[in-house]
């Protein structure tokens, strides 16, 4: 991560940067952590630590079936809507049958 206070300015490579110099960096998990408490507050429930093993869609909504990473039963959820904001690497995606039309990724971050 950058650390704006450890960026330059006056450096040439920053000039005319535009209205992305005032912009803050925010550490991911503190993003994730404002994300999910949003996400709360409207009702969604998250879950973590599951992998998605599948779903199937009806008029209704999709059921959702994931498998916890603690090797603990696999479930289904049933949902309204099921999304796939997942990277480029989407089970959703794959699942779904959806091509990806971007490019592979050049790095793994953890």
């Amino acid at each position: 991560m950058l650390r704006a206070d450890m960026l330059d300015p006056a450096d040439p490579a920053f000039a005319d940067i535009g209205p992305a110099g005032d912009v803050g960096l925010v550490p991911q998990a503190a993003l994730e952590r404002l994300l999910a408490d949003r996400a709360r507050q409207a009702g969604v429930e998250l879950r973590r630590q599951v992998e998605l093993t599948g779903f199937e869609q009806d008029d209704d909504g999709v059921s959702v079936h994931v498998a916890p990473t603690d090797g603990s039963a696999p479930e289904s959820v049933r949902a309204a809507w099921l999304v796939g904001c997942d990277g480029g690497r989407s089970a959703v995606r794959k699942l779904a049958g959806f091509d990806f039309p971007g490019t592979p990724p050049e790095i793994t971050g953890y």
